[in-house]
């Protein structure tokens, strides 16, 4: 076997030891030759986030003697297969072309994933057959970046009373959103206080300094911090205090929106609102110019009855009330409907009798008490109220 070999770079790529690799017939002549040729630099991104995706493309050129042929395995592969397989997720990239004569080149286009730990690494590659690797070694360096945090905050800070005490205890809530493509860990993410700016952090002015995760968030996930706090002293009558919260990553940095609110907190007891005084609601009677009078309506279809008006008006402003009204019929089996057309059946046994009925009217209405009397083939001779009806409380 015959080496011939390079050490320096062009550019970000870099020839490390380019093989000639011979194969002899049974004189020991050599007769074919494997070797390859990187063409450019290998197209990848100079930068990438952890645990994440990237495009890339290494071109080489066939330079030996024997044609490339995806059936007898000719691959791009790795020139330390454990290396790339546990910090690229790959080791080998398939042919693309069925076969590839010599000085044709092949551009082999893959989609390796970067390592989870940030650092710069190398990026090498190299032609493989089977498991022998040959010609040169394409190679860059490779920058591997954290991706940024970041957080939304969501929704209005709530369980907060309006006024508050100093030295009151309230649990407050704070819901923020994971907008990054980073899952926040228990124990390395916590909601920080930011006091009162961003300058102040880990502030205790309201009795802790931490929010607190029960489960780990994944990027577009939603979480709703328990606040449990206790309001601060205070110089004077009240003092407004700032409540300002931000997700932090312990030991890294504060990032995202912040949610804020402000408190007024008072020394001593929380002032006692002075009610609004309202006016107690009445509703009007207005008396009826037919009370105690008999009226006996026209027929109505071929029937005698009708509508008689019965003792009360009452004007319902602005509440509801209860109306008792009472009523007779000289007829049995008289059914009547009151106020708002609700049938009421009066089983009479042909004795005269009084009906009683509580009614309960929307507030706003006029109530007129009414009666209507359909007896068929029965003369009923009108209606009349037989006591004035009872004027409950209204």
């Amino acid at each position: 076997m015959k080496r011939i070999g390079w050490i320096g770079g062009i550019g970000s790529l870099f020839l490390i030891f380019a093989f000639a690799v011979h194969a002899q017939t049974t004189d020991g002549a050599d007769t074919l030759q494997l070797n390859s040729q990187c063409l450019g630099s290998i197209s990848a991104p100079s930068s990438v986030y952890a645990n994440e995706e990237f495009a890339a493309i290494v071109t080489v050129r066939n330079k030996g003697s024997v044609t490339w042929r995806r059936s007898q395995k000719f691959k791009l592969g790795s020139p330390a297969i454990a290396y790339n397989r546990n910090t690229w997720g790959i080791t080998s990239v398939d042919l693309p072309s069925v076969y590839t004569l010599k000085d044709q080149s092949e551009a082999f286009t893959f989609r390796p994933k970067a390592p989870t730990t940030a650092g710069t690494y190398k990026f090498s590659w190299q032609m493989l057959k089977g498991s022998q690797l040959f010609g040169a070694i394409c190679t860059r360096k490779i920058e591997v970046r954290l991706r940024p945090n970041n957080a939304d905050y969501i929704a209005p800070i709530t369980g907060i009373p309006s006024r508050v005490v100093e030295g009151q205890k309230f649990t407050a809530k704070v819901t923020m959103k994971n907008n990054s493509k980073r899952t926040w860990e228990v124990g390395d993410y916590r909601l920080g206080s930011l006091l009162p700016s961003d300058k102040d952090r880990n502030s205790r002015v309201w009795g802790t300094a931490r929010g607190y995760l029960h489960e780990p968030v994944l990027p577009g996930g939603r979480v709703t911090f328990d606040l449990n706090v206790t309001a601060p002293k205070v110089t004077g009558v009240s003092q407004v205090i700032p409540f300002r919260w931000k997700m932090v990553q312990e030991h890294v940095e504060y990032f995202g929106e912040t949610a804020t609110k402000s408190i007024r907190v008072f020394k001593g007891t929380v002032p006692t609102p002075t009610p609004t005084p309202t006016e107690t609601p009445t509703s009007t009677y207005v008396p009826n110019p037919y009370d105690g009078q008999t009226i006996t309506p026209p027929p109505i279809n071929g029937y005698d009855g009708g509508p008689t008006i019965i003792p009360d008006a009452y004007t319902i402003q602005p509440k509801p009330i209860s109306l008792t009204a009472i009523m007779t019929s000289p007829l049995a089996n008289s059914i009547f409907t009151l106020g708002q057309d609700i049938p009421i059946a009066v089983n009479g046994n042909g004795t005269p009798s009084c009906g009683y009925w509580t009614l309960r009217m929307p507030t706003g209405e006029l109530l007129t008490l009414y009666a209507k009397d359909f007896v068929s083939g029965k003369q009923p001779g009108g209606m009349q109220s037989c006591a004035e009806p009872e004027h409950l409380p209204y």
